[in-house]
């Protein structure tokens, strides 16, 4: 920005309409006021400065960051936060205000289906008797379909007891009579959505079973019987269902008797895809439960590496604070969200985020839309975040007091700021290397003007700053009111999102695989399912493996592969390798598993990973990773089914690496 302003600066005059063709801007007066003023209507709007005003607001701002988009720092933003509903939502004011959902970019919505309680969304699923089970699929179809639709995974807590199954005094919370019978129910729910062709993402065992009698009056040795029965029945009904719990309410006493039922899963040889728990509270707080829980996940050993875990009820807000009024219908809810998704982006292991709630239940604040339909500051700020690009860059001289995060792809750069602290502050925000020369920088706030019901501005995200931006670079400075939000979006013009849907052909994707042998660790691997595109790091783990497998049928028989790679990945050992591992399901299993490597690859490699064959591949092609093709028929057995097991991996290639790998 130095050079660029000399350069304007060498005849001694300035043009101010100029200046701000090149973003330099500065809003308000970087003097903190007192936390509980409204900001000031010059600290909202933009004033163009000259460059000597602009360096004396950066030296006379509270903090001052920056950001350089030209090489790829941390976590990626990935779209892993979806939402959860308690069920209490009947199914009218769901339809009616389930569009809303649209602007979050939510991976899924979990809902508890409140069988056999008469108070809940689907609580007649099942009627009848228990020789003769009855089942209504009208309104759980139109709630799965309706997710579909929006492309949100359907998320469905199997509790809880059936009519049918209920005991005595007909209570929802009991042990189902006929564990069998609980097993042929789930078992049929799973094939009704599986040959009607309607996408389920999650199926998990029961609501919090060790919240004391609240929801089930069993022990943790029943739900253990529960679980089993649960998902043998799911499984066998759709044999490619993703299944989970225990849906623990605990981590620490009295809920440590969860370590029971992950003993008994691996004593019995059950599947679980996904370890639930949740969370009402701080970040510290949780920081502290998965420590825990993954310590006793690892004391099993390899068993679960393939376990994910999913913080499926999550809100920074406990039990008593949910009242009307309170922190939940303030917006100061806005920088709660983002201190907890900057956190949550960093965990490798948590591939399930659901925000407690999306729609308020009636009983509580709780929800980032209340019960008449409006958007709270809470929803604005998922809203943010779902617009941001995945591909995150560091965010330099970060302070306690203000903390941000930025991304960008091709046509979009965005940076998120949040104030940590009670009072207003002033920021100075230098932005360098942007990825196009040229856009429409707009801002926007959650504060208490703008971006939430009852708001002046109004309940929608609403720009409180627009202007014309060119050269490389951009400054902004400004003030954010105590525990407000400032999102700057820069947008090339083009109107292209590359968030957009583009799947190769017609593929459909069946289920993600997930491996962790270095949970908590900087490494990760994640897979979008709607742009096809891999993330994967080694951050500073360089030997273990950043590893996610899709599998996936109705693929073209060319595929287009390119990799985007930061970093120097390296070859440190026979079992280093970087690449696309692909394997053919055949009604005998899959077969054929084939290597794509850029030449990170040793012959006598022997490593495996337990999905598809599960055994080493038997052939390896070296290809130029930045662009290839994969033609499948070439690899492809003669009783191949057409589904296919595609795996992206990076492992012991080496600290600091990064690549996003696009399949078209």
């Amino acid at each position: 920005m130095k050079k660029q302003c000399t350069a304007l600066f060498r005849t001694g005059t300035v043009l101010l309409a100029l200046f701000t063709a090149l973003g330099c801007v500065s809003c308000g007066s970087g003097k903190p006021t007192d936390g509980n003023t409204e900001l000031s209507e010059a600290s909202q709007s933009a004033e163009n400065t000259l460059p000597s005003a602009l360096e004396e607001s950066k030296s006379k701002a509270d903090q001052y960051m920056t950001v350089d988009f030209s090489h790829r720092d941390g976590a990626p933003l990935v779209k892993k936060f979806g939402m959860f509903d308690s069920g209490l939502v009947n199914m009218a004011r769901t339809a009616r205000h389930l569009d809303k959902i649209d602007e979050l970019r939510a991976e899924s919505l979990r809902v508890e289906l409140g069988m056999g309680r008469g108070d809940m969304i689907f609580d007649d699923l099942i009627t009848g008797d228990i020789g003769n089970m009855k089942y209504k699929w009208d309104d759980v179809d139109r709630f799965a379909e309706l997710l579909n639709s929006k492309n949100v995974h359907p998320y469905l807590s199997y509790g809880y007891c059936p009519y049918p199954l209920q005991v005595t005094n007909k209570d929802c919370r009991s042990q189902p009579s006929d564990l069998d019978a609980w097993s042929e129910a789930l078992e049929t729910i799973a094939a009704h959505f599986k040959e009607n062709d309607i996408s389920v993402g999650y199926h998990e065992i029961w609501n919090e079973p060790d919240c004391g009698d609240m929801f089930y009056t069993g022990s943790w040795g029943d739900y253990c019987k529960l679980y089993e029965y649960g998902v043998k029945g799911i499984r066998a009904g759709d044999p490619d269902a993703v299944v989970g719990g225990p849906s623990t309410a605990w981590i620490f006493d009295p809920g440590s008797r969860y370590r029971e039922f992950l003993s008994y899963v691996k004593r019995n040889d059950l599947p679980l895809d996904f370890f639930s728990m949740h969370h009402y509270g701080t970040t510290v707080e949780l920081e502290k439960k998965l420590s825990t829980l993954r310590g006793d996940i690892s004391s099993q050993g390899d068993r679960f590496f393939t376990t994910s875990i999913h913080i499926n009820e999550l809100n920074t807000i406990a039990s008593p604070a949910w009242n009307y009024g309170g922190p939940c219908d303030s917006y100061e809810m806005g920088a709660e969200v983002f201190r907890m998704i900057e956190y949550l982006i960093e965990q490798n292991d948590v591939e399930v985020v659901s925000w407690a709630q999306f729609l308020e239940s009636g009983v509580d604040a709780l929800g980032v839309v209340n019960a008449q339909g409006h958007k709270k500051a809470a929803y604005n700020a998922f809203a943010i975040y779902g617009r941001m690009p995945a591909d995150r860059y560091e965010v330099k001289e970060k302070s306690r007091g203000i903390s941000g995060m930025a991304s960008s792809d091709g046509h979009r750069a965005s940076v998120v700021v949040w104030n940590n602290i009670k009072r207003e502050q002033s920021l100075a925000l230098e932005l360098s290397s942007l990825p196009f020369d040229s856009g429409t920088v707009t801002v926007y706030r959650i504060d208490s003007r703008y971006s939430g019901y009852g708001t002046s501005k109004g309940e929608n995200l609403t720009p409180a700053e627009t202007m014309e931006y060119s050269g490389g670079s951009f400054d902004w400075s400004g003030n954010i009111a105590k525990n407000g939000v400032v999102y700057i979006e820069i947008n090339d013009g083009t109107g292209t999102d590359d968030t957009a849907s583009s799947a190769p052909g017609d593929a459909v994707i069946i289920r993600q695989e997930h491996y962790y042998n270095s949970r908590g660790m900087s490494n990760y691997a994640y897979f979008d399912e709607h742009t096809w595109t891999a993330r994967l790091g080694s951050g500073s783990e360089g030997d273990y493996d950043s590893v996610v497998g899709v599998v996936a049928e109705s693929l073209p028989d060319t595929l287009d592969v390119s990799f985007d790679i930061e970093g120097e990945p390296a070859a440190n050992g026979k079992n280093s390798f970087f690449g696309i591992r692909v394997e053919f399901e055949t009604p005998s299993g899959y077969k054929n598993a084939v290597l794509f490597h850029g030449g990170i690859y040793d012959g006598t490699r022997d490593a495996a990973l337990p999905w598809g064959s599960g055994e080493p591949a038997g052939k390896a092609v070296e290809v130029e990773l930045s662009s290839f093709e994969i033609r499948l028929s070439d690899y492809a057995p003669n009783d191949w089914n057409g589904r296919v097991l595609i795996v992206f991996e990076m492992n012991d290639c080496g600290e600091g690496v990064s690549a996003v790998i696009s399949v078209k």
